[in-house]
């Protein structure tokens, strides 16, 4: 059924969506720098490197500079954090091209197949290899959790809300063909995630990730220095939000979660960790009482966790035989390529 319809998108894309090529080097400006830009031309090609020529080259160069101050002061200053480091991250120029890597024998290594073979073996080595015991779990609730519904109205509502962007994925269908055509696939959509939560069958390229590698810290050489990236499918991800929503839903209304957890939860962010944190402090300050803290940092905590301990420590949370076989199916079997 997926298959079918990642066929009927890419034929679409291929009749009707236009291709455009764009110079990521070209900037537009406003109309009295071209105006200027236009005119310092002409006199170069007419006069020289003359008296006017310099003039009108020293108001063009005011002119960018006033330009770029204004462009800086506008992004820096909107009071949106995320969008205070896209911009940070855009000015970054930091290339992504991997250099030399050295294997464990410390030899150079140059050819792209190894560099991404160098890294595969790098990333799957930090995976725990379940140990076979089965610990016992009390269970938490009686509750049982519903099944999520697959509305068309909320999947036409949450593709509207995509980025629009040309991004990578293993089924070569970018969010912003998603976004333009919220209305028309939402209906089609809502059928395939039911069914594939009802009969916990999931597409293959839900499953694969085109992993980027980005330099964290220390040697550039050094494979283990880099971070995985995972691009996934925008399509599986939008089935992930959905079925999230709907756990924590779950999780929240049953009181599962314990009130110290901030960070991934709804306004419970690390930011209100924080300030919960210095309250704290500034009470026993006060009160001139004692404050203990222990900081401890897990390093690759996620890459860590037990699938199978995990899935089954969820089954105590109330959680579904759909839901469970659902995510059971989702943590297997996945791959992934180094791009």
């Amino acid at each position: 059924m997926y298959d079918s319809f990642l066929r009927i998108c890419h034929d679409l894309i291929e009749r009707f969506v236009p291709v455009k090529r764009i110079n990521p080097l070209s900037r537009t400006h406003a109309y009295p720098v071209l105006k200027l830009q236009k005119q310092k031309l002409r006199l170069w090609r007419k006069e020289g490197n003359s008296t006017e020529y310099k003039l009108i080259a020293s108001k063009l160069k005011s002119l960018l500079q006033s330009e770029e101050t204004k462009t800086v002061e506008k992004h820096l200053s909107n009071g949106n954090a995320r969008d205070f480091f896209k911009y940070i991250n855009s000015r970054y120029k930091n290339s992504s091209d991997i250099g030399v890597l050295k294997d464990s024998s410390n030899s150079p290594v140059n050819d792209d197949s190894r560099k991404a073979s160098l890294f595969s073996e790098c990333f799957s080595a930090v995976f725990t290899t379940d140990d076979g015991n089965e610990p016992s779990f009390p269970l938490r609730t009686n509750a049982l959790m519903d099944a999520p519904i697959f509305d068309p109205c909320t999947m036409e509502l949450m593709l509207s809300k995509l980025s629009p962007k040309v991004n990578t994925t293993p089924e070569n269908l970018p969010a912003i063909f998603l976004k333009k055509t919220c209305t028309a696939i939402s209906i089609p959509l809502s059928i395939i995630f039911s069914e594939s939560y009802r009969t916990a069958c999931i597409p293959h390229s839900w499953k694969t990730a085109i992993v980027r590698p980005l330099h964290k810290k220390g040697a550039k050489t050094d494979p283990s220095n880099y971070r995985p990236i995972s691009l996934t499918s925008s399509v599986g991800k939008l089935m992930e939000k959905i079925l999230h929503k709907h756990l924590i839903s779950f999780f929240n209304d049953n009181s599962l979660l314990t009130n110290c957890r901030f960070g991934f939860r709804s306004n419970r962010g690390t930011e209100s960790q924080l300030l919960s944190y210095q309250a704290s402090l500034l009470n026993n300050f006060v009160s001139k009482a004692t404050t203990h803290s222990v900081y401890i940092d897990f390093k690759k905590a996620f890459d860590t966790v037990s699938t199978k301990k995990l899935l089954q420590k969820l089954t105590s949370y109330g959680i579904s035989s759909e839901m469970h076989n659902w995510l059971c199916s989702f943590l297997t079997d996945r791959t992934q390529q180094i791009n």
